[in-house]
Parts: structure tokens; C-alpha cells; sequence
């Protein structure tokens, strides 16, 4: 009976063993199940993130596509506003050479303009010369012709034979011509 108790002190001693070492590879199974869940959680949530970014993504994209769109629609009015634009340069440069043909024309008006007014000028001082002459031969003369009446006034008779208009004294050519 000893033996019997012994075999099976022995027989429940393996059956601990073995239910231990069961037990044990029962635990690591179990702890790589939860290592394998935690991984597989972490990769449900890196796909969720990444399916997150991938609809970021993708209305990013959307957007940038719509972008593109508008900015390509702009470009297309942009470039036809500046073949519009060169068409006005290339009118206002014609005009502009047009202007400086103007401009030629008007200058060589003025250098005859002015060749004509210091002609003009000239002619304008000799005859101004000859005006300031003539004026002070005119009041030379009236000068005298006061004198004259003065002296007439003062005797207060004509010569016996004068005609009208003619007074005692001496009076020059200038004078008389004055006079009538």
C-alpha cells in the first residue's frame, strides 16, 4: 500500500507536473492570444488612422483638384486678357511712333517758328526804330506848330494874302502837312 500511495503520490505529482506544464503553455498561449490582440488592436487602430488619413487624403485631393481647376480656368482668362493687353500695346506703340513723328513735325515747326520770330523780331525793332524817329519828327513838328498857333494867337491876324490854313511865319513841308 505504501507503494500504491507512492505511485500515486508519484502519479498525482506528474499529473501536477503536467497540469502545470499545461498550465504553462496554456498561460504563453494565452499571453500570446493577448499579444496578438493588443497587436492586432494596434493595427486595427494604425488601419483606422490611416484610412483616416487616406479620406484626408483624399479630400485634399479633392480640393487640390478643384484648385487646380480654378487656377487652370484663371490662367486661361489671364493669358487671353494679355493677348488682349499686347494687342493694346501694339496699338499704343504705333500711336506712340506716330506721336514722335508729331513730335518731329512739331519740332521743326517750332525751329522755323522761332527762325521766323527773331526774323520778325529783327524787322519788328528796325521798324520800331523807325516809329520812335518818326515820332519824334512828329512831335517836333507839333511842337513847332503849337508855337506856331501860339504866335498866331498872339498877333492875332493872317497875313493879307494867307489862304486857310496858312499862318504867318515860316512853317516846314512836315507842318504843313500837318496842318491839312
Amino acid at each position: 500500500m505504501m507503494e500504491l500511495s507512492i505511485l500515486f503520490a508519484l502519479v498525482a505529482v506528474l499529473a501536477c507536473a503536467l497540469a502545470a506544464r499545461q498550465h504553462i503553455r496554456i498561460s504563453r498561449y494565452l499571453l500570446d492570444l493577448e499579444v496578438s490582440a493588443a497587436k492586432r488592436r494596434a493595427l486595427l487602430a494604425d488601419l483606422e488612422s490611416a484610412n483616416a488619413r487616406l479620406r484626408e487624403g483624399e479630400a485634399e485631393s479633392l480640393r487640390v483638384a478643384t484648385l487646380a481647376n480654378r487656377m487652370s480656368a484663371e490662367l486661361e482668362l489671364m493669358e487671353q486678357a494679355l493677348v488682349a493687353e499686347s494687342g493694346r500695346v501694339d496699338h499704343l506703340r504705333r500711336g506712340l511712333l506716330v506721336a514722335h513723328a508729331k513730335i518731329g513735325t512739331l519740332s521743326d515747326t517750332c525751329r522755323i517758328l522761332e527762325a521766323n520770330r527773331v526774323r520778325l523780331k529783327t524787322i519788328v525793332d528796325g521798324q520800331n526804330a523807325e516809329l520812335d524817329h518818326w515820332l519824334e519828327e512828329r512831335s517836333a513838328m507839333v511842337k513847332e506848330l503849337w508855337m506856331l498857333r501860339l504866335a498866331v494867337q498872339r498877333r492875332g491876324a493872317k497875313p493879307a494874302g494867307a489862304r486857310r490854313g496858312q499862318e504867318r511865319g515860316r512853317l516846314s513841308t512836315a507842318a504843313l502837312r500837318l496842318i491839312k
